[in-house]
């Protein structure tokens, strides 16, 4: 899993448009890019929430990838 912040007025101005629709970009100027295991991240919000078999599918086994974009401040 990786996350890249990046800030939003590096984006191209659709993907800027895109991001407006999703959250206030003034507020949250910096977009965090994610792409992993698409198991670990809708069933494994805080770190607390990790459960081996979840960490061990996502490390040794084929599966589903996501993209996941969230605003930062």
């Amino acid at each position: 899993h990786v996350d890249l912040i990046l800030p939003v007025s590096v984006l191209s101005d659709a993907f800027q448009s895109e991001l407006s629709k999703l959250w206030d970009t003034q507020t949250f100027p910096y977009v965090s890019i994610g792409w992993g295991n698409q198991e670990f991240y809708t069933t494994t919000p805080t770190w607390a929430d990790l459960k081996p078999g979840t960490a061990f599918r996502a490390l040794f086994t084929p599966s589903a990838s996501v993209l996941h974009l969230s605003g930062v401040a």
